[in-house]
């Protein structure tokens, strides 16, 4: 991903959740460099963005609005360090998906997924191609050219997550591709 994109995407989706027009300030922009300097993946960080304001929309907010992408460091932080813990020993574990694909327990005698992480990756890629054959058909629309270039990069990045994340959650995994469901959609509706 280019160094613009990673500042763009985190903007368009504070923006988005904010409910305002109002674009970053500078010292939004600088912790914004903070976080790419750290190397924090961009999907880490928007599951940050709408976390802390999926926990802000349930308070009772007496007419007050987030103002700064502060409001969300801690939370971005937070997934940030689950994020590093996950891939931990990630490449020590070679027997994961044979024993998934035989359909034995686990070591703590509890079942084994229904979908493999084989299963997913496989089915991401398939997605992932698909939306190159669809840049492919629409690069004369610039609107929708940018969109799925902005989708490849985040789909490749959630293929390399699933990939080495020793855990694998779903529910991370379901929030990163709504996500990206929703771009596709704002990107249709522009295009």
């Amino acid at each position: 991903m280019n160094y613009f994109n990673y500042f763009t995407e985190i903007e368009d989706e504070f923006v988005k959740r904010r409910g305002s027009h109002l674009l970053v300030s500078p010292l939004d922009w600088s912790l914004m460099e903070m976080w790419k300097q750290r190397g924090i993946p961009l999907h880490i960080v928007l599951r940050g963005i709408n976390d802390s304001f999926d926990g802000y929309d349930t308070r009772a907010s007496r007419g007050r609005k987030v103002n700064s992408l502060f409001y969300c460091q801690q939370e971005v932080e937070s997934l940030f360090l689950e994020y590093c813990d996950s891939r931990v020993g990630s490449e020590s574990a070679p027997g994961e998906e044979g024993q998934a694909a035989n359909g034995a327990a686990n070591g703590n005698g509890a079942a084994s997924p229904v979908f493999t992480r084989v299963a997913i990756i496989d089915h991401l890629r398939e997605r992932l191609e698909m939306i190159r054959r669809l840049a492919d058909r629409h690069i004369a629309v610039e609107a929708l050219k940018e969109t799925f270039e902005r989708v490849t990069l985040r789909l490749e990045q959630i293929i390399e997550d699933v990939q080495t994340a020793l855990p694998l959650s779903p529910e991370d995994l379901e929030t990163d591709l709504t996500m990206i469901e929703e771009v596709i959609l704002d990107g249709l509706k522009d295009g």
